[in-house]
């Protein structure tokens, strides 16, 4: 398991040629699935969305610095959450399917995404 301990930015580094998609076509099913944590993730950035505008009141409202101060240390660590959950997702889904296609190419790539995010959330 990877610990993120900033925004994530982009998470992928272009290449070309490359497939960049998190998606994964259901042979079965006849659609297309972003995975199990969509629903999750979704959840959350809703809630983030609330409480971002919750702090526009607050700002407005000109309440307590230390109140505001607490309630933008409770967002930082919601968008982690949200972070962990789609790298989480492209680890278990789209990584995999890069180790299991046997494509030198999409295995690289993949793995170089990954070097370039933990390099970008190291700095």
């Amino acid at each position: 398991m990877v610990t993120i301990s900033s925004a994530m930015g982009a998470l992928y580094i272009p290449l070309q040629g490359i497939s960049r998609k998190c998606i994964i076509w259901d042979k079965k099913k006849g659609v297309q699935l972003l995975k199990a944590n969509k629903d999750k993730t979704l959840d959350r950035l809703s809630r983030l969305e609330g409480q971002v505008r919750g702090i526009v009141g607050m700002v407005k409202a000109d309440r307590y610095c230390m109140d505001i101060l607490a309630q933008t240390s409770a967002i930082r660590s919601a968008i982690l959450g949200v972070e962990k959950l789609i790298l989480e997702n492209h680890a278990e889904h789209c990584v995999e399917t890069a180790i299991q296609s046997g494509d030198p190419e999409e295995q690289r790539a993949k793995f170089d995404e990954l070097i370039g995010l933990l390099q970008k959330a190291s700095k």
